[in-house]
């Protein structure tokens, strides 16, 4: 039987994109405070709508490289804990900056036999000016 995957979008912290709050003292944010808020969000919504629970949870995209290793962190002791819902962690994607992404998708590539040595060598390494070349 196929199961089709959902993917969730939550914009934080409070106030990033579309999200907002009424409340002043919800715009305190950082790392630890964004982190603690989707845990909350996220264990709210599994157990409001049990069926969208995930078999692998792979989180992460732009700026949330910045707190995503507390919200990991977070998941993975919460696990341990029996009173919490449990979360499968399968892993982190957080994209750090255009230029590691973009280095990064180039290597990807050429390891993966997608170009060829001489592209990667010819065209990509001796044109682009990556940082820490």
């Amino acid at each position: 039987m196929y199961t089709p995957r959902m993917s969730l979008f939550l914009e934080s912290p409070v106030g990033g994109g579309f999200s907002y709050s009424n409340t002043s003292s919800d715009y305190i944010t950082g790392a630890t405070k964004t982190a603690a808020d989707f845990y909350t969000f996220l264990v709210n919504w599994l157990e409001i709508f049990p069926d969208t629970k995930p078999g692998d949870f792979v989180m992460g995209e732009s700026y949330a490289g910045h707190y995503l290793h507390q919200l990991g962190q977070l998941i993975l002791h919460n696990n341990k804990m029996t009173n919490h819902t449990v979360i499968n962690l399968k892993g982190i994607l957080a994209i750090i900056d255009i230029e590691t992404q973009t280095r990064g998708s180039y290597e990807y590539y050429w390891a993966h036999a997608l170009i060829s040595n001489e592209f990667i060598r010819s065209g990509i390494r001796n044109k682009c000016q990556f940082p820490d070349d």
